[in-house]
């Protein structure tokens, strides 16, 4: 198995708003994709996974409205 190393940024990073936006799309695609694997694995273990994924969408939304209320974050690095 190969190491992935994270590479450098190469463009500014994006500002708190934007990160907290990008998140919340990230969640809803997770939320859309937990409909489709409920609605094709119904009780496999398929849909098992996208319940998981369903809890990691939450997360997510989570972590975004905390950039966002956090006084510590600057809005631009």
């Amino acid at each position: 198995m190969t190491q992935t190393l994270a590479q450098p940024l190469t463009t500014p990073p994006p500002s708190k708003s934007e990160l907290a936006s990008r998140l919340r799309v990230l969640a809803a695609h997770m939320l859309e994709t937990t409909l489709q694997m409920e609605y094709y694995g119904g009780f496999s273990e398929m849909a098992l996974h996208g319940q998981e994924l369903r809890g990691a969408a939450g997360i997510a939304f989570n972590w975004a409205d905390a950039i966002i209320a956090d006084q510590d974050i600057p809005e631009q690095a």
